[in-house]
Order: structure tokens, then sequence, then C-alpha cells
């Protein structure tokens, strides 16, 4: 019988973005000062509080917390957009760190997943600087600080967490990538004899989702996790008709092998509709 865990999953911090997480205090920009939150950010800063300060406490209790931010931590330059409240990359990795030291309590175990290279840097070197300063552990396999992939066994139980994973723009085909992830790893465990993980986690979507198939172990599930950042001009561009949804998850392991989901989730409101007066013809 092992310890019961508490695998705390956080993605899409997406900070120095203008509708990204960003603390209201703590970080002080390049040449000073500080970024003031517009209306999006603190709504999602107040969520923020809300799932490390209630959501977290209350399904925790007394178990080892391993927390993992599953990449894209910042916004980012290499976009060339204008969409940034925080343009120097030094700010957005400060506010990454400040975000997940805050969380972090003693005896926590902290792991740092590369996201879309787009957003971390070339070969996630963004990323990868984050974790050094957190002294996140090693990969056995690089020694580097943070990793693309990361495979752990908790009390049996085998999770595969990443970051990247295909998106759609339908909802009738949503939770088509899952399945194909799914399967694919079915299909190389099989070939290869790899290990098929219990839960896959994977995130890139901003929207969570759920699936599985059944195996010899049980059901192997796999989802990918909401994010910490509203509406983008490029996504406003490919999908009007959506918005992001926010949150984390949580996985916990009993000790005895058992585990469960549960999700913080939150839905950033679609714009009300603006009503025209019409005057009446005289």
């Amino acid at each position: 019988m092992g310890r019961d865990a508490a695998v705390i999953i956080c993605s899409d911090l997406h900070t120095g973005s203008v509708v990204g997480l960003w603390p209201p205090s703590g970080v002080m920009l390049d040449e000073g000062g500080q970024v003031t939150l517009n209306r999006v950010q603190e709504q999602l800063w107040l969520w923020w509080r809300s799932f490390w300060d209630e959501f977290i406490p209350a399904r925790c209790k007394k178990r080892q917390r391993i927390i993992v931010a599953n990449g894209d931590l910042v916004e980012g330059t290499m976009h060339n957009v204008a969409a940034l409240c925080a343009p120097n990359a030094a700010d957005q990795r400060k506010a990454a760190v400040y975000l997940l030291e805050q969380e972090r309590r003693k005896g926590d175990l902290l792991y740092i997943i590369r996201g879309t290279e787009a957003h971390a840097g070339l070969s996630g070197g963004d990323e990868e600087a984050i974790a050094q300063v957190l002294g996140c552990p090693q990969d056995k396999a690089t020694a580097q600080y943070s990793r693309w992939h990361l495979l752990i066994k908790i009390n049996g139980i085998v999770i595969s967490l990443a970051h990247h994973i295909g998106t759609t723009r339908s909802p009738v085909s949503e939770g088509t990538a899952l399945t194909t992830e799914l399967v694919l790893m079915m299909k190389e465990a099989g070939q290869w004899g790899n290990v098929l993980p219990d839960l896959i986690v994977r995130s890139h979507r901003h929207r969570f989702w759920m699936s599985g198939a059944p195996g010899q172990r049980g059901v192997h599930t796999i989802l990918t996790t909401p994010c910490w950042q509203g509406k983008t001009p490029f996504v406003q561009r490919i999908t009007p008709a959506t918005m992001p949804q926010i949150g984390g998850v949580v996985v916990l392991v009993d000790g005895d092998g058992s585990w469960s989901v549960a999700t913080f989730l939150r839905a950033l409101p679609l714009p009300e509709p603006e009503e025209i007066g019409l005057e009446q013809k005289k």
C-alpha cells in the first residue's frame, strides 16, 4: 500500500499575452513598472486563486503533491503579434516562475513540460530556463530540467504527460485527436512492447475533453487540459463561435492503485448582444 498522491496539472498559462495569466503584483518589468490587468486577466487571476486556494486543498489533503506545468507557460515573441502585455521574454519567464513558485509547497515535486516552439522558443528554451530557476528534477536521459514527455508511475498507475496533440475547429470531431493518440499508443505498445499508460494527458487545445478505451488493465483514458488564456486574435479569426475553457486537472491516485480525475473548469462568456435602438419613421 503506497501513499495517496495528487498529480496537479496546469497548462497554457501564456504569460505575456494580453489575455494570458499574469499576477497583479510581484513581477517587475524590465525598466521598471508592472502590468495593469485588464478585465480578462482579472477574471483569470480570480479563477487561478480559486483553483489553488479552494479546489486543490479540498482534494489533496495529506496527499503527496506532484505539480506538472504541461507546456506553453509563456506567450513568447516569435509570432510577431501585437497582443502582448509584456513583450520582453525575460519578463514573461519571471511571471511564470513567480506563478508556479507561489504554489509549490515544501515536499512538492514540480515538473515542466516543453510546449510549442512558437511560444516557448526553439527547443523549448524558455521553459528549460524556467525549469532551471525552479530547480525541477532533471531528466535522467538528457540531464535537462524540462522535457518534452514525462512518463511517471505512481502506486502502479502509469501516466503519460506531453503538451502537443492535434486540434480541430469542429465540435463534432473534438474527440477524434484524442482517440487517434490513444489508439496510436496502444498500437506502439503492442508492436514494440512499450508501456501502455493508464492515463494519457495532453494540452495545447485550450479545451477539456476526456475519452477512453478498454484494455487488460481496465479503461485506458486520455484527456486534454483546459488553459489559462482568453481568446487571442488568432483564435478570433479561426473559431469565433467558441471560447477557450479555463482551469486545471487533478489526478488522484490512492495507495491501492485506484485513481480518479477531478476537473476545475470555467468558461469565459461570449459577448452579450448589443441592442441597437431604431427610431420609428414619422
